[in-house]
């Protein structure tokens, strides 16, 4: 009796081999991309770590655009405690389970003063998401203006007191 229920089990989990490849084939898309999107976080939470200690703001959440740069400095300012009430409870097992930075990209970047240089941008270049960049009084040049005009999504851009020149604007024009 056992053996003949053990061959009729045995005929129900045998698999062809394309099906058994398209099946640990669609199960490694998904691990794929939760391992991808594990990296990239990390990735992204070393950089916020260091622009955090050189002093610079770093946030998750975008500020509302308006044409007053004081309001919207005011604004940017006050983000962080919106953005704190903007954190759904639904998603703290994602990012217990995942880290802080799973699928919560940089969007907002201020650093007032010098020491931001043309190796901070190259480290913000990857970050697509990014709407709001303020390098004010900063070490910024020509070059470091190249590494981030692929950023179709920048929306604010504050670079006074910098030293970039008309060649540097041209390339921020094409954005």
């Amino acid at each position: 009796m056992c053996s003949h229920l053990l061959s009729r089990l045995r005929g129900r989990f045998q698999f062809r081999t394309k099906v058994l490849f398209l099946l640990v084939f669609l199960a490694a898309i998904p691990c794929w991309w939760v391992a991808h999107e594990v990296h990239e976080g990390s990735r992204q939470a070393q950089v916020k770590t260091h622009l955090t200690e050189m002093g610079a703001y770093v946030s998750h959440y975008a500020v509302p655009y308006t044409s007053d740069p004081l309001a919207h400095m005011a604004t940017m300012l006050g983000a962080q405690h919106d953005a704190n009430l903007a954190d759904s409870p639904r998603n703290d097992w994602v990012h217990r389970v995942f880290g802080e930075e799973f699928r919560r990209p940089i969007r907002l970047v201020h650093h007032r003063g010098p020491g931001f240089t043309d190796d901070e941008l190259e480290m913000l270049s990857d970050f697509e998401h990014l709407t709001d960049l303020h390098v004010i009084g900063a070490d910024v040049t020509d070059d470091g203006v190249r590494s981030i005009r692929h950023m179709k999504e920048l929306k604010v851009m504050d670079l006074r007191a910098t030293k970039i020149t008309d060649n540097g604007l041209n390339e921020i024009c094409k954005l």
